[in-house]
C-alpha cells in the first residue's frame, strides 16, 4: 500500500535507530526521502540497502540553524516540495542527579532535542506554508513527556518542552493546513540507548520488558516508525496537536513508588541515598519501575556509593533497568 506516493519527507537522526526505520517505512510506502544525520558512514550505508532512486543523505547537525535551512533546501532544490518532516535527532543527555545536575550537558541536551526541532519545525513549516503545502510536521518524544522519574532531567524537561512545541506550532500553522503531532515511545533497544546505558539490544529490550504494562510483545523501532508511517499520512489528515504515545498502556497505568529501595534474597537495601549491607549480601537482582533513579545508578556503574562491591553489570534503558552484581562484606 503506497500510503505516501508523491509526498516528500526529511527525516532527522536518520542513520540508525527510530530514524533509520522510519526511513524505510517511509521509502516502501512511495515516498521520496531525505535523510539527515550526523552520521555520515552510517546514513551513506542506508541510502546504499534502499537504493538512491528514492532516498538521498544530507549532513545536518539540527543544533546549527544553518545546517538545518541547507537541508531543507537541499530537499526542495532537489524534489521541488516538502511534505512530511520526521524531526528525530536527539540524545539521552547527562545522567547525574538533579543536585549534581550537569549544567554543560543538560545546555547541550536542550540545544539538541528542542531547540533542534524548533528549528526543524520553523523551516519545514516556512517552506511548507510559502508553497501552499498542506503538510506533517512529526517530533519524537518519549513516555518521559508524560511522566517524571522515567528518564533523566535533561532529557525528560526536553521531551515535556517538545509536547508544548507540537502544540503552540499546532495552534498557528492550522490554518494553512499544516498538521503537527509527536510520537511518544516507551523504551526502545535503539543504538542510542545502548550505548548510554552500556547494553546489548537484548538487554536493553527485557529491561523495557519486565517493566512494561503490555506483556507479549516487545517493542521495536519499527512500532514507532509505524507511528510516525501514520502521522505522515493521509489517514491522520484530521490529526493535530496529538501526542501519540507509543507504550502499551504504561503512562496509564499505575506503578509501583518504591524505586530506589531493594530487598531481596538477604542482599542489599538500595535506596536514592546509599546503600546499607544487610545480613549475608551475596546477590540482588531488581528490575525497576517507575520512577527510575538514573543518576544514582549512574553512579553505582562508577563505584560509587558501594565502596566494596563488585559490580557484574549495571544497567539502565531508560524505562526500566537491571542490575546484577555481588556484594562483599563491609560494602555500602
Amino acid at each position: 500500500m503506497s500510503r505516501l506516493e508523491g509526498k516528500v519527507a526529511l527525516v532527522t537522526g536518520a542513520a540508525s535507530g527510530i530514524g533509520e526505520e522510519t526511513v524505510r517505512h517511509f521509502t516502501a510506502s512511495g515516498a521520496f526521502v531525505v535523510a539527515a544525520d550526523v552520521q555520515d558512514e552510517l546514513g551513506q550505508q542506508v541510502v546504499q540497502s534502499i537504493g538512491s532512486e528514492k532516498l538521498t543523505y544530507h549532513h545536518c547537525d539540527v543544533r546549527d540553524e544553518k545546517q538545518v535551512e541547507a537541508t531543507v533546501n537541499y530537499t526542495l532544490e532537489k524534489h521541488g516540495k516538502l511534505d512530511v518532516l520526521f524531526s528525530n535527532a536527539g540524545i539521552i543527555g547527562p545522567l547525574t542527579s538533579i543536585i549534581e545536575l550537569d549544567l554543560d550537558g543538560f545546555d547541550d541536551t536542550i540545544a539538541t532535542n528542542v531547540r533542534g526541532v524548533a528549528a526543524t519545525f520553523k523551516h519545514a513549516a516556512r517552506a511548507m506554508v510559502a508553497r501552499g503545502t498542506r503538510g506533517s510536521l512529526i517530533c519524537t518524544a518519549s513516555v518521559s513527556a508524560s511522566l517524571g522519574g522515567t528518564g533523566p532531567h535533561a532529557y525528560s524537561v526536553s521531551k515535556h518542552a517538545l509536547v508544548g512545541l507540537v502544540r503552540t506550532a499546532c495552534s498557528e500553522l492550522g490554518a494553512h493546513g499544516i498538521r503537527v503531532n509527536c510520537v511518544s515511545p516507551y523504551g526502545v533497544a535503539t543504538p542510542l540507548s545502548c550505548r548510554a546505558y552500556s547494553l546489548r539490544p537484548e538487554e536493553v529490550e527485557a529491561n523495557s520488558a519486565a517493566a512494561a504494562n503490555l506483556k507479549g510483545v516487545t517493542l521495536k523501532a519499527r512500532h514507532v516508525a509505524e507511528a510516525a508511517l501514520f502521522l505522515a499520512s493521509d489517514e491522520s489528515e484530521y490529526v493535530s496537536g496529538h501526542n501519540l504515545v507509543v507504550d502499551g498502556g504504561f503512562t496509564v497505568v499505575a506503578h509501583s513508588n518504591s524505586a530506589g529501595e531493594l530487598v531481596k534474597e538477604g542482599g542489599w537495601k538500595l535506596d536514592w541515598g546509599g546503600a546499607t549491607e544487610l545480613p549475608a549480601a551475596q546477590r540482588w537482582t531488581k528490575v525497576w519501575s517507575s520512577p527510575h533513579p538514573h543518576a544514582y545508578l549512574s553512579q553505582c556503574a562508577q563505584g560509587r556509593h558501594f565502596g566494596s562491591a563488585e559490580f557484574a553489570r549495571v544497567g539502565d534503558c531508560g524505562l526500566g533497568s537491571a542490575i546484577e552484581g555481588r556484594g562483599k562484606e563491609g560494602g555500602k
